[in-house]
């Protein structure tokens, strides 16, 4: 592979790991416990609506029906609360990057179906991709849809799996499209004031 990129394939995993131990630092520091330093407090038995989401995915892209190499994905997304929500619709911004210096940053939509404590949530996203040392996408400008299947904690964590395709629709000079399966966790925020 070649090194040539803005981030060289050692220097991006390093930097990759360290993001990622920074980002789980920060997930565990926000976890909602009792002021006593007790154990995690109960949700607010009156509120029904799910709140905003700062999620968490690691996983693989790729697309072996082309004979294309797969390559690690690690990914950060907020998903607005009830506040921004319109018919069942809810607002989302994320970035992820791939171990070959690929990066690609979205705005988009997210309808979430709660079925028990399993949550499917249906998405749809418009972004900026930048190739880097990996997969050349036929354009500036890729969508991305796909779901999510996750189980819903009490405290409204939710822990699943998500499978994205990632295409410029025939909007490019080419569209080879690629694939993404990824370990998705994410975890609820509180609201800055009540």
């Amino acid at each position: 592979m070649p090194a040539n990129g803005p981030i060289s394939g050692k220097g991006l995993r390093r930097w990759l790991l360290a993001c990622g131990l920074v980002l789980l630092a920060g997930a565990a520091n926000a976890a909602d416990t009792r002021p006593d330093g007790g154990m995690p407090a109960k949700p607010d038995e009156n509120a029904d609506a799910r709140p905003s989401l700062m999620k968490l995915s690691s996983g693989l892209t790729g697309d072996i029906v082309h004979d294309r190499e797969s390559t690690a994905l690690f990914g950060f997304e907020y998903r607005a609360g009830p506040e921004l929500e319109r018919l069942w619709i809810r607002p989302s911004l994320g970035i992820l990057a791939t171990m070959d210096a690929a990066v690609y940053g979205w705005l988009g939509l997210n309808v979430d179906l709660p079925m028990g404590p399993v949550v499917l949530t249906l998405s749809t996203s418009a972004g900026v991709y930048g190739e880097g040392d990996g997969q050349d996408l036929g354009s500036l400008f890729v969508a991305r849809n796909g779901a999510e299947i996750a189980w819903e904690f009490e405290s409204r964590a939710r822990l699943g799996v998500g499978f994205h395709y990632y295409s410029n629709y025939g909007t490019g000079s080419s569209d080879p499209g690629i694939s993404a399966l990824t370990l998705v966790y994410a975890l609820p925020l509180r609201p800055v004031s009540r």
